[in-house]
């Protein structure tokens, strides 16, 4: 645990550390990641939230492990479509940030089951987030959607959907 301190970088050798589980990295001063951090292989759940990241580094899509990433109020423009080779993460917050937009690959977090992009920019939705079957919370509030996908309808097992706060005329019937 790392959190709660001043950190603005972390040094390269970070990433011998191999059977590290859990990495709490949140409310630092860093603002980018180093590719190193894609080294970190038995990582179960990442918390970098409260930072200053403007991006990831493609790395993080190694982490074949992770379940729980949590990302919320940093300063991504954007998330790299390696993210969603996380075959078995199940939470991804993403609120607080600048996105405007989601990877197509989305869809292959299959595992997913909690997914917060509120406070973002997001206008429109890939149709591909309809294949999150697992998906049991979406997160959608203040945001720019001015229409949602039909393939939102698939998502059968949700039992939660926010989408206060949006610009959004109509839904699809699918709903």
């Amino acid at each position: 645990d790392l959190s709660i301190n001043k950190l603005t970088h972390l040094p390269p050798e970070i990433g011998q550390l191999s059977q590290l589980q859990i990495f709490s990295l949140s409310i630092n001063k860093l603002t980018q990641l180093l590719p190193e951090i894609g080294q970190l292989s038995q990582l179960q759940q990442l918390y970098l939230s409260c930072n200053k990241l403007t991006q990831l580094p493609r790395e993080i899509g190694q982490l074949s492990q992770l379940r729980k990433l949590e990302l919320f109020h940093n300063k991504l423009i954007q998330i790299p479509p390696e993210i969603c080779q996380l075959s078995q993460l199940e939470s991804l917050y993403l609120f607080f940030n600048q996105l405007t937009q989601l990877p197509q690959e989305i869809g292959q977090l299959s595992q997913l089951r909690e997914l917060d992009l509120s406070y973002n920019k997001l206008i429109h939705l890939p149709q591909e987030i309809g294949n999150l079957s697992q998906l049991q919370i979406l997160e959608l509030s203040y945001n720019q959607l001015i229409q949602l996908p039909q393939e939102i309808g698939q998502l059968s097992q949700l039992q939660i959907l926010d989408l206060s706060n949006n610009k959004l005329t109509q839904l699809p019937q699918e709903i």
